[in-house]
This record gives structure tokens, C-alpha cells and sequence, in this order.
């Protein structure tokens, strides 16, 4: 998916964004696997183009935009922000923009997650939903991961408290005095990959963490996944697997507590 500046593939010089050429795309795709891609690179090039244009991001304008795709509100959050966030990174390591660029369109991509995760914030927990942590530590730049992942979560029925650029003691901390069943780390860059290993076998080396840790994010593009487990109780940026996991951990320990 290219950087192009100017006008957004999803606006025509008269009509509004996306109305018209939603109703051409809509009506001329069938119901196919090809469709949904298509469908999904539409949305997905338009949301690229209307983050780093210079206008203002008028997010409630954007969903409903998105929406006129036939692209739900998970979808977005699952595939859209997160291919639109993958190209912003390229384009900033091919110096294709600059930082502050970069940084403005990731904000946005932000802010839209936190919008869409709204009708989530006050929903209550089903029976036998989980309570889980979702933290990236202070050297972590991007917020994108830890909003994509708890949005999963709370869409699942579980419950989450999210730390973003947080100090190691305080997710101690926070351990200590909430019970929760799992910590998930996000990771996005290899300079905070580094401290987050770090980090993470400072807080497994603590009474207060008793649960299992995952790690996920974008950073699993481009380190060795066995490099990774050695400090974590599993690597996967899949929450359905980490979930999965989790059960069968709980299961495990429930086994060997009956046992002795």
C-alpha cells in the first residue's frame, strides 16, 4: 500500500467523502473472497490517505465513512488500523516521511481505535471472562498495539486495564493490587523490544507475578519468535491463542494443585 499525498483515493473533487464511490464499489462486488479483500484494500487506502493528509481528522466522519464500506467497527480495529499502521512504519524507515508526520497519522489511527472501543468501556463482564493487563513499558513509543488488543479483548467479554508507556514498578505494582489472570506485553520496535525483555523478567522475578505473560505486536516481524519465548510464557500477536493458552495453563496448574 503506497504513501500517496494529496487527494484521498476514497474523495472525488465534487462529492463527498467515500458516499459516491462506496455505492460503486458496493454494487459491483459480488460475495466473494476477492470481495471482502477488495472491499478491505478500499478501506484500508482510504484511511492511509485521510491520516497523513494535512486537513483535519474528523474521526466520527471517518467511521461513518468506513462504514458506508460495509467494513464494520472490528474490522477496522482487527485489519484496517493495523495494515495502515504497518505502511506508516515502512514508509518512516525508507524515510519516505518524516517522524512527525508519522507520529500525527498514528494518533489519529489512535484516537479511531478509542472511538470505536467506546460501546466496550461500560459493557459487563460475562461469566468466566478474564481480567488481563495489557501493558507496553516507557520505552515504547507506539500506542496503537495496546488499544488494538484490548479493543479484542473487551469484544470477547473480558475485562482490561490498560498501561501504556509504563514504568516496571508501577505494572508491579498494579500486579499486586489487582487480580488479574494473564499480562500481555505489546511491542512494536526493537529498541523497545530490548527493554521490555528486560522488564518482563523483572516482573516475573517478583512475588507479585503469578500469572502468565504474553507478547505480541508489530516487533514479531522482525525477531526470532524463539528469542522472544525464553522470556514470556507465549509469543503471538492472536488473541483467540493467547486466550487458548491461557486455558490450558489454568487447566495445568488446576491438575498439579489436585495432584499435591
Amino acid at each position: 500500500m503506497a504513501i500517496e499525498k494529496g487527494l484521498s483515493p476514497l474523495r472525488s473533487e465534487t462529492a463527498p467523502l467515500v458516499s459516491e464511490l462506496a455505492e460503486l464499489v458496493l454494487a459491483n462486488l459480488s460475495k466473494t473472497s476477492a470481495t471482502v479483500g477488495k472491499r478491505f484494500e478500499v478501506a484500508t487506502s482510504g484511511l492511509l490517505q485521510l491520516c497523513i493528509r494535512p486537513e483535519p481528522f474528523d474521526t466520527s466522519k471517518v467511521i461513518e465513512d468506513l462504514y458506508a464500506l460495509n467494513v464494520e467497527g472490528a474490522e477496522i480495529v482487527d485489519i484496517c488500523v493495523p495494515a495502515v499502521a504497518r505502511t506508516l512504519g515502512e514508509a518512516w524507515l525508507e524515510d519516505e516521511m518524516p517522524f512527525f508526520e508519522v507520529s500525527l497519522a498514528s494518533s489519529r489511527l489512535f484516537g479511531l481505535c478509542k472511538a470505536l472501543g467506546e460501546s466496550w468501556d461500560n459493557a459487563r463482564p460475562s461469566i468466566g471472562s478474564r481480567s488481563c493487563m495489557v501493558v507496553s513499558f516507557e520505552q515504547e513509543t507506539h500506542l496503537l498495539g495496546p488499544a488494538v488488543m484490548s479493543d479484542q479483548l473487551r469484544r470477547r467479554g473480558h475485562s482490561v486495564t490498560v498501561m501504556s508507556g509504563a514504568p516496571v514498578g508501577e505494572v508491579v505494582n498494579r500486579l499486586a493490587d489487582g487480580k488479574f489472570d494473564c499480562l500481555l506485553v505489546s511491542v512494536a520496535s526493537l529498541e523497545a523490544y530490548k527493554f521490555s525483555a528486560k522488564a518482563i523478567e523483572q516482573i516475573k522475578g517478583t512475588v507479585a507475578c503469578s500469572v502468565p505473560v504474553f507478547l505480541g505486536g508489530a516487533v514479531l516481524e522482525y525477531v526470532n519468535e524463539l528469542e522472544v519465548s525464553s522470556v514470556v510464557d507465549l509469543v503471538t500477536s492472536d488473541i483467540d491463542v493467547a486466550l487458548d493458552e491461557l486455558t490450558r495453563i489454568e487447566e495445568e496448574r488446576g491438575l498439579l494443585a489436585e495432584k499435591t
